[in-house]
C-alpha cells in the first residue's frame, strides 16, 4: 500500500510503502457503502487508525498496516446505515454507533491481547434516557454557542416569512429526538452528541446521563448559514501542546 507521507524532519509530502500484517478483510464488493462524513482517524500511541467500515491501523515506525473488523453485533433498522464514528478517549480508540438516531453502542479497541477485536462497553437507548434526563436546569449553558473566525458582517434581511418559520423550527426541535454522533471527549469517557443538529449535549457513558450544552446554532447563525441549514460534520478540538495546558480546562 502507497501512502503520502507529511514528513516534519523534511518539511515536505513523501511517498511511503507500508506492508500488511495479517488476512485482508476483502474485496472492494465486501465494503458496504458509507457516508464520507463516516470516515475518520484518530492517532494513537504511534499508530494512526483509519475508519471506512472497517479500520486499518497504519504504523508509521515499523512500515506496516492491519487491518482490524468491525465489531459484531452492529444494530441495524431497515436497512438503513447506523451512524458510525471513530474517536480516541480515556481508555484508547473506540467506535460509537447510533441506529434510526437513538439506539447507541459504544465499543473499545482491545489491543492487549491476540487477535486485536472490539468488546462493547456500553448500550442504550438515547431518547428513553433523554426523556428521563431533566436539561432544563443549567445555567452555565442557557446560551448559543458562537462562530470563530469568520467574516462577522450582519447577515441580510430575511423575510417575515422565513423569521417565523426559523422560530417554529428551534420550538418544533424540542419535540424531536434525533441523535447525531459529535465526537469524543480527548480525556474522559463522554460522547458529544447533538439532538435535531440544534441541541448540543454530552452523554457520560459511564454514569449514563446528559448535560445540555446549549444552543449549538449560534446567534444569528441563519444569517451565516445562506440556506444551508444542517451540521454537515464535527470534530473535537484539542490544542497540538495539551502538555501545556492543564487537564481541568
Amino acid at each position: 500500500m502507497l501512502l503520502h507521507v507529511y514528513s516534519s524532519r523534511t518539511n515536505r509530502w513523501e511517498e511511503r510503502s507500508f506492508r500488511r500484517q495479517g488476512e485482508a478483510f476483502g474485496t472492494i464488493a465486501d465494503v458496504p457503502w458509507s457516508r464520507m462524513n463516516q470516515r475518520r482517524a484518530v492517532y494513537w500511541h504511534g499508530h494512526l487508525y483509519v475508519h471506512h467500515h472497517f479500520v486499518m491501523r497504519i504504523s508509521l515506525l515499523s512500515g506496516k498496516y492491519q487491518v482490524i473488523k468491525p465489531p459484531q453485533g452492529i444494530i441495524t433498522k431497515a436497512q438503513e446505515v447506523p451512524q458510525q464514528r471513530l474517536g480516541k478517549s480515556e481508555k484508547g480508540v473506540y467506535l460509537a454507533s447510533i441506529a434510526s438516531h437513538r439506539w447507541l453502542q459504544v465499543w473499545i479497541l482491545d489491543e492487549a491481547h491476540a487477535p486485536t477485536e472490539w468488546f462493547l462497553k456500553y448500550e442504550t437507548d438515547l431518547v428513553l434516557g433523554r426523556m428521563q434526563a431533566d436539561l432544563r436546569y443549567n445555567p452555565d449553558a442557557q446560551g448559543s454557542w458562537i462562530i470563530e473566525d469568520v467574516n462577522d458582517n450582519p447577515p441580510r434581511d430575511r423575510s417575515p416569512d422565513y423569521k417565523e418559520q426559523a422560530k417554529q423550527e428551534n420550538k418544533d426541535v424540542l419535540g424531536t429526538k434525533d441523535f447525531y454522533i459529535l465526537g469524543f471527549h480527548p480525556h474522559e469517557e463522554v460522547l458529544f452528541l447533538s439532538e435535531s443538529l440544534q441541541r448540543g449535549m454530552a452523554y457520560h457513558l459511564s454514569s449514563s446521563k446528559f448535560q445540555y450544552l446549549g444552543n449549538m446554532r449560534p446567534t444569528r447563525y441563519h444569517g451565516f448559514s445562506e440556506g444551508y441549514e444542517f451540521l454537515r460534520s464535527s470534530f473535537p478540538y484539542t490544542p497540538c501542546l495539551t502538555a501545556e495546558f492543564p487537564m481541568d480546562n
